[in-house]
């Protein structure tokens, strides 16, 4: 009995204490505010603690925007005169995942692993293929699979695209553009 006394006690003086702190925050952050004062050295100071020679400022109420919601983007409508497996064949969505826009990319020998996400996935045994556009030029022959390693790619700045075409070298879908920085090593050369 006298353990849950104690403990019962020891309970109501830490909530007591929590209580007494909140109160004093809650009380030092309504009641307190902002102070102009110039000191020894001639500089303006700011601060929440009042000083003799200390005027308040009184601020004026906080501008507040509240941010614009961003709208999904829908998948693409196959149009009404389409036959239903030409609607199944439209690809709704393609993305670069890798590299991401605006990466950086350290490597000496200009290494790049592409990965590429579609929904539905490519179909290459309907003839389907994948063209990826480095800098709005093809970057080697067309693709059926949705990731590929490269080497030598420039140092710099480049823009990278990812396009899906039929058998027929008809376009299908396309990718937003993104750009990634290639950061390779540079040796200067010495004048003798």
């Amino acid at each position: 009995m006298r353990k849950t006394i104690q403990h019962v006690n020891i309970r109501m003086i830490y909530q007591c204490l929590l209580s007494t702190i909140l109160v004093t925050m809650l009380t030092a952050t309504f009641a307190g505010g902002i102070y102009r004062y110039q000191n020894s050295d001639g500089s303006v100071v700011f601060t929440d603690q009042p000083q003799h020679n200390a005027t308040r400022v009184e601020l004026g109420i906080t501008q507040t925007i509240k941010a614009v919601p961003i709208a999904k983007k829908k998948p693409a409508q196959a149009s009404p005169d389409k036959k239903p497996a030409e609607q199944e064949n439209q690809y709704s969505e393609l993305m670069i995942v890798n590299p991401s826009d605006d990466q950086a990319i350290r490597n000496n020998a200009g290494g790049l692993v592409v990965r590429i996400n579609s929904h539905p996935a490519l179909d290459s045994k309907r003839g389907d293929r994948l063209i990826l556009m480095l800098d709005d030029a093809p970057l080697g022959p067309p693709l059926t699979r949705m990731e590929q390693s490269f080497t030598n790619i420039d140092r710099g700045s480049h823009t990278l695209q990812a396009i899906i075409i039929d058998k027929n070298d008809v376009l299908m879908q396309r990718s937003e553009k993104i750009t990634f920085h290639m950061l390779r090593h540079a040796i200067q050369h010495k004048t003798p």
